[in-house]
């Protein structure tokens, strides 16, 4: 799969994590969900990215960032 990807992760600021994929993959956009009526992060968001491998996705998933271990994977739309 070699077309630009929207991938789910867990994980911390949308800097750090822009960082973070940056170094394997070329990344578009980083977007982190915050709960709407605290204002913090939930500890979800997505990364679009301009391709992605299954490599790719099995190399950032489960590794630490932050203290956080990440959950790196397609949307499900996208699994199925």
């Amino acid at each position: 799969m070699n077309k630009a990807r929207r991938t789910k992760f867990s994980g911390g600021p949308s800097i750090r994590l822009h960082r973070f994929f940056a170094c394997l993959l070329a990344i578009e956009h980083v977007s982190l969900i915050k709960n709407r009526d605290a204002g913090r992060l939930c500890g979800l968001g997505f990364v679009k990215m301009r391709s992605i491998t299954n490599e790719a996705i099995a190399a950032l998933h489960d590794r630490e960032l932050g203290g956080s271990r990440l959950n790196v994977q397609y949307p499900a739309k996208m699994r199925q």
